[in-house]
């Protein structure tokens, strides 16, 4: 049933800036190229960890959610319960119902922080020219990990996949990245992904990386260490609490072509 529900949202994938919050030693590790993933599983089951009420999610692996017998995108799903002692039940139209991922012990996530517009071209936490990181996100750890070239990143990334056999990014993982879109989940039905997270996670303005891996590539605790090479020369870490009490500065502006065949740069109005 995955195809009734799989086109109804489609994340945006540019991005201006990607930051990742963590503990320093962790942040060292991935300067140096590690790209640590759990699974969408694990985060739908966290308990117990330091950091466990900000990073779990318990619908994080729920791909949809509907109500038989009600007509979505020209169809409608009816299920039936059937069992030798009973027979057939039809469950009632309006019943809610819902849908998981699938495999999701096998589809693992790697979660940062962006600045970039959505799509109505919103920015979201800007306020005037500055953008402000929220503070709770400081119990993601002590520092941040600024990429200061996402292409290369994105690049990097990109090829560290490409070299091994065993991954694989399926239809329902939307291209394997976006920026995560925040909806009242409580009351919405219809597709929710891996792109769509509750309201209540708002703050996190999350960008993430989605991809499949076959259990030869995981490690002894179900994750997967994706290697992607030093990345130091792109990257840079600093305190977080200097970018919650000292906001960037965004600043738009457009270059033109001029008559001396040099670009002339012009600040934009917000």
């Amino acid at each position: 049933m995955l195809e009734l529900f799989q086109h109804e949202h489609q994340p945006v994938k540019q991005y201006w800036l990607l930051m990742k919050v963590a503990p320093l030693e962790r942040l060292q590790q991935m300067q140096k190229g590690l790209i640590y993933m759990n699974s969408i599983d694990y985060f739908s089951n966290l308990k117990g960890e330091d950091g466990a009420k900000v990073r779990s999610d318990e619908l994080e692996s729920t791909f949809a959610q509907f109500q038989t017998g009600v007509v979505r995108n020209n169809h409608r799903v009816e299920i039936t319960l059937s069992h030798p002692s009973f027979g057939e039940i039809d469950l009632p139209k309006g019943t809610n119902v819902s849908m998981g991922v699938p495999s999701p012990q096998n589809t693992f996530i790697f979660c940062m922080t962006c600045v970039g517009e959505d799509k109505k071209g919103n920015i979201r936490h800007l306020k005037g020219d500055k953008y402000h990181m929220d503070r709770r996100m400081k119990k993601f750890g002590s520092h941040t990990l600024v990429i200061n070239q996402p292409a290369k990143f994105f690049e990097r990334y990109s090829d560290a996949i490409n070299r091994v056999d065993g991954f694989f990014v399926n239809d329902y993982m939307d291209g394997g990245c976006g920026i995560v879109d925040y909806k009242k989940l409580s009351k919405h039905k219809g597709k929710i992904g891996l792109f769509i997270k509750d309201k209540l996670y708002d703050w996190q303005r999350e960008y993430r990386f989605v991809l499949g891996a076959n259990d030869s590539l995981l490690n002894a605790s179900g994750a997967l260490e994706l290697d992607i090479g030093d990345i130091s020369d792109i990257s840079s870490i600093i305190e977080t609490k200097r970018l919650i009490e000292e906001p960037m500065t965004v600043t738009r502006g457009i270059a033109s072509l001029g008559a001396d065949g040099k670009y002339h740069w012009r600040k934009l109005d917000n």
